[in-house]
């Protein structure tokens, strides 16, 4: 780690696209349909994106994309973090062998567990989250860190407090966060369901959202394995799980593309911010400069409710090397 760099500033995480590609097409995501302009890096250039992220102090590198699984050398990238005992948590569709995820030595592994009101494997998304499941409580006995990834939505909000103690029974964590949707279709985002999407939480389920709250609260005080912080549930997910229109007012995480260029956050690639790689912040000047960019480029963003956004932002403000520890579960590095 570099001290002058991280007097300036040093991500709680970063959030990295290791591939733009994927084998399913859930109907919810569109990150395969914004491709970056210039080809993934190899597995030199990603050796280079962690060398810079490890100057900057990052606390966790959540490796997702795309599919990172699709990539042929993930063994290596893995490899190359085990090696430099980088915190990571690698965010699979689930949709590989079982033995494909115990050759890479995974510290933490994190897969999609959305419930399905109507189970149909032609599917993808409702495949994904079966499969999921399955891999989640095979994967738990081989690796010190696993999460199961819950979106809420309209009609699970009163499911969730139950799989939570069923997923905890097994020694599986749990993460949640609300469906996003893009109903004024911009041109920007990727994970969000593109146009008004039938499932968002509503602003007549405001009961709803308290109640699950309390639960939730009421649980994580019990032991149960639940990731978020105690604010998500006391104060953002109350204000903004209907709007979803939170804002950043710091960058507290990084985005790093597939070619290694810079994005705001996992839906917003940025006017300014997108012309930086990753590699560029290790000059004091230029990171200055990003964190100036960046607070411009999201005046144009409508806003939010990722937990993993608010919570980097709130445990900046609060403790950076308590933040930076918050995001690891098993005491694997």
């Amino acid at each position: 780690m570099d001290q002058e760099l991280m007097d300036i500033w040093h991500p709680l995480k970063a959030c990295i696209f290791v591939t733009r590609k994927c084998n399913l097409r859930c109907s919810y995501c569109g990150v395969v349909k914004k491709d970056s302009q210039e080809p993934e890096l190899d597995i030199e250039g990603w050796k280079k994106v962690f060398d810079a992220t490890e100057k900057l102090g990052v606390g966790m590198h959540v490796i997702f994309g795309g599919e990172p699984m699709f990539r042929q050398d993930i063994n290596q990238i893995i490899g190359y973090l085990n090696g430099h005992s980088l915190p990571y948590a690698l965010i699979s569709n689930a949709t590989y062998s079982v033995e494909r995820y115990m050759e890479l030595n995974l510290k933490q592994i994190s897969c999609s567990v959305d419930l399905i009101k109507d189970f149909n494997v032609k599917q993808h998304n409702e495949l994904k989250s079966q499969r999921g499941t399955k891999l989640l409580l095979e994967m738990v006995k081989e690796v010190p860190d696993a999460l199961a990834n819950m979106g809420l939505c309209s009609w699970n909000l009163r499911l969730v407090p139950d799989i939570v103690k069923f997923f905890t029974d097994h020694n599986i964590w749990v993460i949640t966060s609300p469906l996003h949707d893009d109903p004024d279709n911009h041109d920007f985002w990727m994970y969000r369901y593109t146009g008004p999407h039938n499932d968002r939480i509503k602003p007549e389920q405001q009961k709803d959202i308290e109640w699950y709250c309390e639960q939730m609260l009421d649980l994580k005080k019990q032991g149960y394995l639940i990731h978020q912080f105690e604010p998500f549930f006391e104060e953002y997910f109350p204000k903004y799980g209907v709007g979803l229109d939170w804002h950043c007012k710091e960058p507290a995480l990084l985005t790093i593309d597939s070619d290694g260029s810079l994005m705001c956050c996992i839906d917003l690639r940025g006017e300014r911010v997108s012309k930086y790689k990753i590699w560029d912040l290790i000059d004091p000047e230029k990171l200055k400069q990003f964190k100036k960019d960046f607070k411009k480029d999201v005046q144009v963003c409508p806003g939010c409710c990722w937990d993993h956004i608010l919570e980097s932002e709130h445990m900046y403000a609060e403790d950076p090397n308590r933040g930076k520890k918050n995001f690891q579960h098993g005491k694997s590095y």
